[in-house]
């Protein structure tokens, strides 16, 4: 079953079902892919949400779709054989079908400018395809073939123009730069104990959240060497280090004044005790590794996660909103500041 909610206290969702649907593989908003009896393909619909029906029903897959996005006027299916399907939403067929995985193809999402497209994998793998190139392997981007260390993807998004997370079987998100497939990965993101099997990003992908298949969850920072910076940058955009070395090198000259009788010590003091203070502060900056920890934890399923999704609200506060497999979808008020 599919349900639309409003957030306002005390309304009912919106059952986007159709009676004779068993459940939901996916779900991008207004997009979903059900399964329905005895059928195994024609499952990817399109919602005209405040009229609660279907728009439009989508063809073209060999078998059951089980992630789907949409941005534009186009729709993204990825599929149980390994294909994805890409659509505009005004035809029921799709433009354009590749054989992108080996396995069923667990996420599939387009980047923030809609030309290039992440999936992930069953197989392990994480593919980005450039739609414009036309068929594999032209089409083909970028492979990183062992995302999981040997286990499943279950999904991949973008966290910046060359930059990706995945997450999956290892216990580990990971961050990886989409123009060096072949390195490791840039950062790992690590405390979960069973798999990840669903992340969400926030706006300005500063943040982001997980969920596992233990039903834990976890609010993270992409880059907490960039929130390094705030402790590290004083206004004006000067890093502390350089203050300190200023500050140095005015100490230095204010001695060489007092020697010479045209500086009063006391001004050689008050620099000595700015001095002291800058480096204190500098001393006590957070250290960043390559291996990070979550900021956050959050609690209330008892079963495994099976969808996130992220809303900002205001500076330093957030909503998200999770669905798991307890028959429950929860919404949490998240302060990051």
């Amino acid at each position: 079953m599919s349900l639309l909610w409003s957030l306002l206290p005390g309304c009912q969702g919106i059952d986007l079902s159709p009676p004779q649907l068993l459940g939901t593989f996916a779900c991008g908003m207004p997009l979903s892919a059900q399964r329905g009896f005895g059928s195994r393909r024609d499952n990817l619909w399109l919602w005209d949400v405040e009229m609660s029906e279907v728009k439009c029903k989508f063809g073209g897959a060999d078998s059951f779709v089980y992630s789907c996005s949409l941005q534009g006027g186009r729709a993204l299916a990825g599929v149980k054989d390994g294909s994805v399907l890409m659509f505009d939403i005004q035809r029921s067929e799709p433009d354009s079908k590749w054989k992108a995985h080996e396995g069923l193809v667990n996420s599939s999402c387009f980047d923030s400018d809609g030309q290039r497209i992440l999936t992930s994998s069953r197989d392990g793998s994480v593919r980005i395809l450039d739609p414009r190139a036309g068929d594999l392997p032209d089409c083909l981007v970028s492979t990183i073939e062992d995302a999981a260390a040997g286990y499943v993807v279950y999904q991949a998004v973008w966290c910046g123009d060359n930059e990706i997370l995945s997450g999956g079987d290892d216990y580990c998100v990971k961050r990886w730069d989409t123009r060096m497939p072949a390195n490791p990965p840039v950062a790992s993101y690590m405390g979960h104990v069973s798999g990840v099997k669903a992340i969400c990003l926030s706006a300005n992908r500063r943040f982001f959240a997980t969920g596992c298949s233990d039903s834990s969850m976890r609010v993270w920072a992409t880059d907490p060497s960039s929130m390094e910076s705030s402790f590290t940058t004083a206004e004006g955009g000067t890093s502390l280090e350089d203050q300190v070395a200023g500050l140095k090198d005015e100490y230095r000259q204010i001695i060489e004044s007092v020697h010479s009788g045209d500086a009063h010590p006391s001004e050689a003091a008050l620099i000595s005790e700015q001095l002291a203070k800058l480096e204190g502060t500098v001393e006590a900056k957070p250290r960043v590794h390559k291996g990070f920890h979550a900021s956050l934890s959050l609690t209330g399923h008892s079963m495994s996660l099976a969808s996130m999704a992220w809303q900002d609200v205001d500076t330093g506060k957030a909503r998200i909103v999770t669905g798991g497999n307890d028959e429950s979808a929860l919404l949490f008020d998240v302060n990051l500041q």
